[in-house]
């Protein structure tokens, strides 16, 4: 039997934990670097659905840009508590009039991915 796989029915399967090391370690050499922007305003709530269901595809190689032009800081703090850690996610808090900062460059002109969500 060969380490990380199983024998079932004739046919070889890698098991989960050895799927997700190789995602792990080879995504960003093997697959284009993809750009995600996440607009946010407002609702917390459903901005976290919107990015742990980003963070739970299998395609690992990922810049993923969140824009919070939030009043309040709800947001920010929860991307602080809890999604601070992930090198993949670029966030921006733009509370209103922030646009107006000199040196503030929004998070779409920084992209570097070879493709770019449109959908």
């Amino acid at each position: 039997m060969i380490r990380g796989y199983s024998h079932e029915s004739g046919r070889m399967r890698a098991d989960e934990a050895s799927r997700e090391v190789f995602l792990d370690t080879y995504s960003m050499e093997i697959y284009p670097l993809v750009s995600i922007v996440i607009p946010t305003f407002e609702r917390p709530h459903y901005f976290r659905l919107a990015l742990e269901s980003v963070l739970a595809q299998t395609y690992r190689n990922l810049d993923i840009f969140i824009t919070d032009n939030s009043h309040n800081t709800e947001t920010a703090d929860m991307m602080r508590r809890d999604f601070s850690d992930d090198p993949r996610i670029h966030y921006e808090h733009h509370p209103p009039m922030a646009h107006r900062r000199i040196g503030r460059v929004p998070a779409a002109t920084t992209i570097r991915g070879q493709r770019t969500s449109t959908g």
